[in-house]
């Protein structure tokens, strides 16, 4: 049973068409943020190109959700697949005859279509694999994919890296935008489980209503299951807390300790190398079923460890607390996953996953720009960035255990019925 859905080739296809997404994806931001400076030699402009991104994000995704749970999950995957494939060779195709000056003419309108597309992408792959499994493999899919993505950004670095050698920016977006394709190749025969749900679309009497009351809905039906709410609202003060200092403050307080690029990029992935251990030990405990209220002391724990960033003085020991960080971060993360997607409605899937993916990075901008105006205006300095976000984690710890209904979150009948045909 453990391996059943390993040598499932609807499951491989799923986690290679996603694995080779992330990696695109990866890359992408990498060779993204070099090209801008590069090129225009503004950091300013990178600014720009990165919240043309991340904007409509922010927008569009919630109509994600909507989408996924009127439409074929399938071909939603298939499509921003493609789209951002395309851009992609577009763009590549468009540098070969656009002069420096120019690029911005090309570079924001693939920036605003790229995030628009991944606005759609992401509900929609986090509300399949449901679909994709069975219910009592859903915990060890969820850890395998999980964990697998966590890779594919320590890959994705070492692609980009890679790319810089070819000395050619055209081609080196060719090659990120063929990742896209191939995980449209993959895609392309992928079949939903056809005894959880048809094709993914909600009930005939929910296409009736407009997409926003179908937001309206969704919200509604999220915050009406206590424990769903209190995951929701974690993953939006953890956003904030932990998003802008971890990427903002940490380059300054790198930089500060006199170390270089190479190094910032051992800690970034040290995180990722914790969180692949986590995320393995999550599978194997089948995302803690029976005892989720463990994940409240792995909250505690990722506050603790960002906190302690602030006092890194040596690598040896900033490599420690990004292990532990990256470590505590998947074993919180996945189980939490794992029990929205279960005791979610199937026609509500895409609608709360769509909400997730908005409190966990759709707002992610917001802590940038917080944390930047904080750091340039002397208001505080990277060290305490990393103090505040961490002791506030470090209390939700406690907090979310205090809240009844999360310490009783595993009496929903949709756990209990899954955890049921999972001993089975």
């Amino acid at each position: 049973m453990a391996k059943s859905f390993m040598r499932d080739g609807n499951f491989l296809r799923f986690y290679l068409a996603t694995v080779c997404s992330a990696l695109g994806d990866a890359a992408l931001l990498i060779l993204l943020a070099w090209f801008v400076v590069d090129i225009t030699g503004s950091e300013g402009m990178l600014g720009i190109t990165l919240l043309l991104i991340s904007l409509p994000r922010l927008f569009f995704m919630l109509i994600g959700g909507v989408a996924a749970d009127r439409l074929n999950r399938k071909w939603i995957l298939i499509l921003s697949a493609s789209i951002r494939g395309g851009i992609m060779i577009l763009f590549a195709l468009f540098l070969t005859r656009a002069l420096p000056e120019n690029v911005m003419y090309g570079l924001f309108p693939m920036a605003v279509i790229f995030g628009v597309v991944d606005a759609f992408f992401w509900p929609a792959r986090s509300s399949s694999m449901p679909f994709v499994v069975k219910q009592s493999d859903l915990a060890r899919a969820n850890g395998l994919l999980e964990t697998s993505l966590q890779l594919s950004s320590v890959f994705g670095m070492m692609l980009a890296s890679q790319l810089f050698l070819l000395d050619n920016y055209s081609l080196m977006f060719s090659v990120i935008g063929s990742f896209f394709l191939v995980a449209t190749v993959l895609l392309l025969p992928l079949r939903f489980r056809q005894d959880e749900q048809t094709d993914g679309a909600a009930p005939p009497e929910a296409k009736k209503q407009s997409a926003f009351a179908d937001i309206v809905e969704g919200i509604r039906y999220a915050l009406s299951i206590r424990t769903v709410a209190l995951i929701l609202l974690t993953a939006l003060f953890a956003n904030v807390m932990i998003m802008g200092p971890l990427q903002i403050g940490l380059p300054s307080l790198v930089k500060s300790l006199g170390f270089d690029g190479t190094e910032y990029g051992f800690l970034e992935a040290t995180i990722s190398i914790g969180a692949l251990i986590g995320g393995l030990i999550v599978a194997w405990q089948k995302a803690f079923r029976g005892r989720l209220r463990i994940v409240s002391l792995f909250i505690a724990v990722f506050g603790i460890a960002f906190a302690f960033i602030g006092s890194m003085q040596t690598m040896s020991y900033g490599l420690t607390v990004m292990f532990v960080l990256g470590l505590s971060m998947a074993m919180f993360n996945i189980p939490v996953l794992t029990y929205m997607q279960t005791v979610t409605e199937r026609h509500m899937l895409g609608r709360v996953m769509s909400l997730l993916s908005l409190m966990s990075f759709g707002i992610t901008p917001i802590s940038y720009a917080l944390a930047s105006f904080l750091l340039e205006n002397g208001v505080l300095t990277a060290p305490m960035l990393f103090y505040i976000g961490g002791i506030g984690m470090a209390l939700l710890g406690p907090v979310t255990f205090a809240v009844r209904e999360f310490r009783n979150s595993e009496k929903h009948p949709r756990w209990v019925q899954a955890a049921a045909s999972e001993a089975q």
